[in-house]
Formats: C-alpha cells, sequence, structure tokens
C-alpha cells in the first residue's frame, strides 16, 4: 500500500533532490544565536548528498542552519519546478520551521514526496502532523536509497525499512529499523555547497575554513536529560582511523580546512584508536587546528598520555559536558558519581598543556537544590576551566525525563529561578572569579585570529552577553 496523496506520475525517475536544513524556530530559546555567533555547519545531509550524487541524482543543498532569511523564503526557492522530492532534516528545535516551510510547498509538485528526518524523528507524529509524507526515522543512508527506489518503482513502502509514513487509509505505519550503517563504508561528506566563512565563535581555538567531521556515530552512554541514544537505536560504532584519516586529509589538502570540530557525542574512547589518529595525522603531515567533546571519565588512568598526543596533533580545544558537580544529582539522570573528581584532575592538567577547556553545566536537574547549584559555580571556580556553560534543562521528548521519571521526581525549583541562578552563575563565574580574563588570556596567547572573526559581529557579541547576564539562558 503506498502513501496517502502520493499522485502518479508518467516519470517516475528521481532526477533532482533538495536536501534543507532549516533555522530553530523563533519561539525557541535563543534561536538567534545560530545565525550570529554558532554557525555550525549541518553534516548528517552532506553524507546524504554524496550517497544521492554517487547514485547519479542531482542534490542542491540548502544549509539554512544560520540563516533566517533564507529559510523563510525557502517555499518560493523550492516551489520552482526542479527537484523531484525535498528532504529536511528536523531537530526539536526546527520542528516548528520544517512545519512551515512544509505548509508552503505546492502540493502539486511534492504531494507524496516530501521526507524528512534528523534528531526530532524519534517522534515521527510530530513532523507527520506537520504535512510530511514520510519521516526516515534514525539513520537515513539506507532507507533514503530505498526509499528513492520505492518511489521510482511506483511499489509499496512497507519493504523499506526505517520509516513512518500515512498510508492511503489514513493508518500510520512504521517499518522495522534497518541494519546499523557499516560506517566503514560512509562517503566524505559532500561540501560543495558552502560557506567557509562558517564557524562556532563560542570555540575560542577556532580558524577558519572550518569544517566537521564524525569519528563515530552513537553514544554509549544513556543520559535521562537525552535522546541521543534513542536516535542512534542504542548503537555506538567507530568509524576506523584510516577513512577518518582519509576524511581529514580531504578537507584539509582539497578543502583548505584550518580547523575540523569532531561532532562525535563522545570523542575516541579508546586509546588505542585515539593512538594511531593522532600518529596517523603526523604522518601525513596535516597541520589544522580541531576540538573535541570527551566524558568526564574518557581515559581514566591514560589521561596524560591522551592529552600529550592530543596536543602533539594540533588538538586545541577540550569540551566537557559535566551536568553537575553533585554525586547523587549525577546518579539520577545515569552518570557516575566518580565523574567531578576525574574533572578535578583532567581540567587543571588539560590547562597546563595549554588547551581551552570547557565544562558545560545543567541547572533544574531532578534533585537540584539551591545547594547543588552553588556546588556547581564552586565547582568550576576550584578547577578554573577556560570556558562554563550554564543552561537551564530542556525536556526533550523521548528522553528519560519526560517518559520514564515521575514529574514529582523533578527539581521543585520554578524554571524563572533556575533562570535566574543560571544568570547569577554566569555573571558569577566570568565577573567576579576570573573567568573573563583566562578567557581573555587564552585568546591572546592562543588564538589572537579569533578576535578579527568576534570583532565582525562585535555588536551582535554585546547583545549576546546583554541577553545571557538578563534571562541566564542559552542552548546546550
Amino acid at each position: 500500500m503506498g502513501i496517502r496523496g502520493l499522485q502518479a506520475r508518467a516519470d517516475r525517475t528521481i532526477r533532482r533532490v533538495a536536501l534543507v536544513y532549516v533555522t530553530a524556530s523563533d519561539d525557541y530559546p535563543f534561536s538567534f544565536m545560530p545565525e550570529h555567533f554558532q554557525k555550525r555547519p549541518g553534516l548528517g545531509l552532506r553524507y546524504l548528498a554524496a550517497a544521492l550524487k554517487a547514485q547519479g541524482v542531482a542534490v542542491d543543498l540548502f544549509d539554512c542552519l544560520f540563516d533566517s532569511r533564507r529559510t523563510h523564503d525557502l517555499p518560493r526557492e523550492l516551489n520552482d519546478g526542479r527537484y523531484d522530492l525535498v528532504g529536511f532534516s528536523a531537530t526539536h528545535a526546527s520542528a516548528r520551521q520544517v512545519q512551515g516551510v512544509v505548509a508552503g510547498l505546492d502540493r502539486s509538485l511534492y504531494a507524496g514526496r516530501i521526507i524528512a528526518g534528523g534528531p526530532c524523528s524519534s517522534q515521527p507524529e510530530v513532523l507527520l502532523d506537520a504535512g510530511v509524507d514520510v519521516v526516515v526515522v534514525g539513520e537515513a543512508d539506507q532507507s533514503l536509497l530505498a526509499l528513492l527506489r520505492a518511489y521510482e518503482a511506483g511499489a509499496g513502502f512497507e519493504a523499506v525499512k526505517g520509516i513512518a509514513f500515512t498510508d492511503e487509509t489514513g493508518a500510520r505505519i512504521a517499518t522495522a529499523a534497518p541494519p546499523p550503517t557499516p560506517v566503514d563504508l560512509l562517503p566524505i561528506p559532500d561540501w560543495t555547497q558552502y560557506d567557509t566563512l562558517s564557524g562556532d565563535l563560542f570555540e575560542i581555538s577556532m580558524k577558519r575554513p572550518y569544517y566537521v567531521v564524525m569519528a563515530s556515530r552513537g553514544c554509549p552512554y544513556h543520559c535521562a536529560y537525552c535522546v541521543t541514544w534513542r536516535y542512534w537505536n542504542r548503537k555506538y560504532r567507530v568509524r576506523p582511523v584510516e577513512r577518518v584519516l582519509d576524511e581529514v586529509q580531504f578537507l584539509v589538502q582539497t578543502r583548505g580546512a584550518r580547523y575540523i570540530r569532531f561532532l562525535d557525542d563522545v570523542f575516541a574512547l579508546r586509546l588505542d584508536w585515539l593512538q594511531a589518529f593522532c600518529e596517523g595525522v603526523q604522518q601525513r603531515g596535516l597541520r589544522f587546528s580541531w576540538g573535541i567533546t570527551l566524558h568526564p571519565l574518557t581515559f581514566g588512568s591514560g589521561r596524560r598520555k591522551a592529552f600529550e598526543m592530543l596536543q602533539k596533533s594540533g588538538c586545541q580545544m577540550v569540551n566537557y559536558g559535566a551536568q553537575s558537580a553533585d554525586p547523587a544529582v549525577l546518579k539520577t539522570i545515569g552518570r557516575s558519581p566518580d565523574e567531578p573528581d576525574a574533572l578535578r584532575e583532567a581540567i587543571p592538567m588539560a590547562n597546563a598543556m595549554g588547551f581551552a577547556t570547557v565544562l558545560t553545566y545543567i541547572f533544574g536537574l531532578p534533585g537540584d537544590t539551591l545547594q547543588t547549584l552553588r556546588g556547581n559555580v564552586d565547582f568550576v571556580t576550584a578547577v578554573r576551566p577556560t570556558l562554563v556553560d550554564f543552561h537551564p534543562l530542556d525536556y526533550l521528548p523521548g528522553s528519560d525525563l519526560v517518559d520514564c521519571i515521575p514529574v514529582e521526581a523533578r527539581c521543585a525549583l520554578p524554571q524563572s529561578q533556575i533562570q535566574g541562578l543560571c544568570r547569577k552563575a554566569f555573571l558569577e563565574y566570568y565577573g567576579l572569579r576570573g573567568g573573563a580574563l583566562r578567557t581573555a588570556l587564552y585568546i591572546l596567547q592562543h588564538n589572537p585570529e579569533w578576535l578579527a572573526y568576534a570583532g565582525r559581529s562585535a555588536g551582535d557579541v554585546a547583545r549576546l552577553v546583554l541577553r545571557i547576564a538578563l534571562s541566564g539562558v542559552r542552548p546546550s
């Protein structure tokens, strides 16, 4: 049985596809920041673009993650008759924008051929209700190609794994998930349509041209506030070192990359993989700066050796999602109570070796009180990271905090008070505890060209600081 509304065409061939990222919804907290500061390019659709092009399908990529004006103009661009199919990447922050763009599409052109995926696909009903015809749930590498073959054959969609759709009777159908995508076969993402002036100003080690890479897919942890484990179907897979090195070499030597941000939820859990990667960077003569995210317990007793390898191969930024300094709170969200002790060692060690260190904290977790939140500020004051991010908890649909933990077990502090405490923590750390001075000294000593990037957005930077100071809200 087919999709409701799918119009038959004499020629079913899919010749040209539009793949689309949109900005965060206007009502999402600090949705303006990607447009002005966090200009981090999307990656998932670039994998799909490369795969489609390898099959002879022309692809236009609309990366509007930091272009709200173009997001609002998308219906006009997509309705000019060039495309046989349009696909959106949707997050919980951008779902309403996707809905708005879909509402403006000409159904005579796209009926039955509007698809969407991305992090929001873990709740496919949200996208189906928004007018999307097919939702690709989880990884789309295999499902998208199978879906295109079904479109062209005029076949039913029940055999396409990993999708959700509304059939001709109005029933919602969800097919079984496909096997995990073999990460050793992933193509190099397609970067032909990319603005090299992109870059995340919150990464004070960043340079331009700025690119992103993933060395793994998934996350081995299951934090109660997160939905990453659900999107990746509880799977964690590390790409072969040589494949990652090939991609990095392409970006550095062909695209001129000077900075690469690895988007892995946790980079290089195994020390032997890290050693092979860092040695490969040096053996291939690849000169670039890069930044990563680590788990507080990553590398354990091998931490110093790991930092030395990272340093020698050009890594300049180490980011930890600390979330809380209180062991009891950490246990309630599925984290280890040993993490604060690990960070007490890791942050001073990384600081001494010249890394930009970043700690992020969530205020309003189950078990949080005024005392535990005060403890977060005291902790960062003691270990002195280069940057700290305090932000309120965002209840993500599909997370254990929403689906499994009773409402009465949530933090008792009102949201307005939590936002105020974030503001107070921000002002205290940067204004009274030396955080602003440490940040400035790092930039001057290690990456003064960041000042030129920030200078082009000086007015926006000033407004950002003011808005954070007034509201204490910043997306994670």
